[in-house]
């Protein structure tokens, strides 16, 4: 805040002795952008969208969560509460996705890792893809910086229409120089309210080990 207000200061200054009579649009050094009014105010031109860069919170795997699926190389770790959360026999512990079932059935959660690491723009694009292919009408709802068991995550949602019905994908994603990550849960739109928070417990079992 101190840097933007010196940045406005030293505009009013340039500005000063100067009679205009239209509000004046200005980018300050870190990237906000602001309105300058012709009465020597100013708000911010965009803050109903906070920057993604300012909304890191902390979150920890749950206690309740003590069975663990260990990825082949044993770059991260998926701790989760055994009795809300299996996972599905007919995938095994080395297969490309591996995925879970919620122990009412209407909540699924998949994994997906690579040992390239990319930019996480590219990862989001690619994520955003791959959901489109599914579900053309896909379109983020929101989108978050975490910190989780130490790390820097993406928390991404998207919404999108499968055969007509309304899903939800709520997931974590990661990357490096060793790789990525992407944990996502999904249930359709009607109950994931309903199961947000255990969705949330869920994604919060991602443990990090590079």
């Amino acid at each position: 805040m101190k840097k933007i207000l010196c940045v406005l200061f030293l505009i009013m200054i340039l500005l000063e002795g100067l009679s205009y009579s239209q509000d004046i649009r200005a980018t300050t050094e870190d990237g906000q952008k602001v309105i300058l009014k012709k009465d020597g105010s100013w708000k911010f031109y965009n803050a109903s969208k906070p920057s993604l860069a300012n909304t890191y919170g902390s979150y920890q795997k749950s206690e309740e969560a003590t069975s663990v699926f260990k990825a082949k190389g044993d770059m991260f770790l998926i701790w989760f509460d055994p009795s809300k959360w299996h996972q599905e026999k007919k995938k095994s512990a080395d297969s490309e996705k591996p995925s879970f079932l919620h122990k009412d059935g209407d909540v699924y959660a998949m994994v997906l890792a690579d040992r390239f690491g990319m930019e996480l723009e590219a990862l989001k694009k690619f994520a955003i893809n791959n959901a489109i292919e599914v579900a053309p009408n896909t379109k983020v709802t929101y989108e978050e910086n975490r910190i989780v068991n130490g790390k820097k995550v993406f928390c991404m949602i998207m919404e999108g229409s499968i055969e007509s019905i309304p899903f939800v994908y709520y997931g974590y994603y990661y990357t490096s120089k060793v790789g990525t990550v992407q944990l996502v849960t999904y249930t359709s739109k009607n109950l994931f309210s309903e199961y947000k928070s255990e969705m949330t417990e869920f994604l919060n079992g991602l443990v990090i080990n590079d």
